[in-house]
C-alpha cells in the first residue's frame, strides 16, 4: 500500500497531461489526497496562463487553463478563463479576418497579409489563414511578372523605334511579297511601318490596294463576308475622295452576298422550311429591296403557318 501512495502522483500527473492533449479537454479525476506535487503542478500551470495572457499570448494561455481545468475540475477561474479566451479568440479571428478581406477589396495586399497572420498566430492550425496567405502570395507573384512583362515590352518599343525602317526600306521589303500575290504580308509590312509613321501616305496605299486584292479573292471564291471584312479594313487607309468608291463597292458585295443567301434559301424551300426562311431572312439583312428574297420569304412563311395547322396533334 506504501508503494501505491508513492507511485500516485506520477500517475496522476500523467493522467493530467493525457487528458489535456486533445482541443476539447475532458475533466480528469484526481484523487483525494493528492500530494503536493499536483498542487505545485496546478500552481505553475495557473501562473503560466496569466502571464501569457498579460503578454496577449491568448491561445498559449488558454492551454494552460485546459490544463488546470482538466486537473481540477471544480476549478471556477480556470473555467470561466478558460470560456472567455475560447470567445475573446473566436472574436478576433473574425475581426483579422474582416481586416483581410476589406484589404484585399482595396487592393492593399501588404494590408491583408498582416491581418491574415494575426490570425494564423491565434492558431497555428487555421488552414482557412494558411489558404488566403497562400492566394495573396500567388496575386503578388502574377503583379511581379505582369511588372516584369510590361518592362519587356517598354524595352522592346524602344529597340523598335530605335531599328526603324525608313521610307526607301521599307519599299524594298514590299516588293518581293507584292511580285509573288502575298497581300497579307504586305499588310503586316504596312500596319507595322504605319505604327511608327502613321501618316505616311505611300504606306497606306500599299495597304489598301492590299487589302482589295483579298477583296476580290474573297469574291471569286463566293467569301461575300470576309470581302465585306477585307472592304472594311481597306477604307481605314482610303482617302477621303475615295469614300465614295468604296461604298459602291460595299454595296455590291452586300447585293451579291444577299443573292447568294436567296440561292441557299431557295434550295431548301422543299426540304427544311425553317432553315429557307432564316437564310431567306439574312438576304433581306444585306439587301431589304431584294424583291425575290422577299416574295419567297413571305411563301415560306405561309407554307409554314399551313403545315403547322394542318400538322396531326
Amino acid at each position: 500500500m506504501g508503494d501505491m501512495k508513492r507511485a500516485w502522483p506520477a500517475v496522476a500527473l500523467s493522467l493530467v497531461l493525457a487528458g489535456c492533449a486533445a482541443k476539447d479537454v475532458t475533466p480528469v479525476a484526481v484523487a483525494p489526497g493528492a500530494d503536493s506535487a499536483l498542487v505545485n503542478f496546478l500552481a505553475d500551470k495557473r501562473a503560466l496562463a496569466r502571464q501569457y495572457e498579460k503578454e496577449g499570448r491568448l491561445k498559449e494561455a488558454l492551454q494552460q487553463w485546459r490544463y488546470v481545468a482538466a486537473a481540477a475540475p471544480a476549478d471556477a477561474e480556470a473555467k470561466e478563463r478558460v470560456d472567455e479566451l475560447g470567445d475573446q479568440i473566436a472574436a478576433l479571428r473574425q475581426q483579422y479576418f474582416k481586416e483581410g478581406e476589406e484589404a484585399l477589396a482595396h487592393q492593399e495586399t501588404h494590408k491583408a497579409q498582416i491581418a491574415y497572420l494575426k490570425a494564423l498566430l491565434l492558431d497555428g492550425s487555421d488552414e482557412e489563414a494558411r489558404n488566403r496567405l497562400r492566394e495573396i502570395d500567388r496575386t503578388i507573384a502574377l503583379a511581379n511578372q505582369n511588372r516584369k512583362d510590361q518592362k519587356a515590352m517598354s524595352e522592346y518599343r524602344t529597340a523598335m523605334v530605335k531599328r526603324q525602317d525608313t521610307l526607301e526600306e521599307y519599299e524594298a521589303k514590299v516588293k518581293a511579297p507584292l511580285k509573288r500575290g502575298d497581300h497579307r504580308r504586305v499588310i503586316d509590312l504596312s500596319d507595322q511601318f504605319l505604327k511608327r509613321n502613321p501618316d505616311n501616305k505611300v504606306a497606306a496605299e500599299y495597304r489598301k490596294k492590299a487589302y482589295l486584292a483579298l477583296v476580290d479573292e474573297s469574291r471569286r471564291r463566293g467569301n461575300y463576308r470576309d470581302a465585306l471584312t477585307y472592304l472594311g479594313s481597306a477604307v481605314e487607309s482610303a482617302d477621303a475622295d475615295d469614300r465614295q468608291e468604296f461604298e459602291a463597292k460595299v454595296k455590291t458585295v452586300r447585293d451579291e452576298l444577299a443573292d447568294k443567301l436567296y440561292s441557299e434559301g431557295l434550295s431548301y424551300m422543299t426540304s427544311d422550311l425553317d432553315r429557307a426562311i432564316e437564310l431567306l431572312e439574312q438576304a433581306l439583312t444585306y439587301n431589304p429591296e431584294h424583291l425575290r428574297a422577299k416574295q419567297s420569304l413571305a411563301q415560306a412563311r405561309k407554307m409554314r403557318d399551313t403545315l403547322s395547322r394542318i400538322a396531326p396533334k
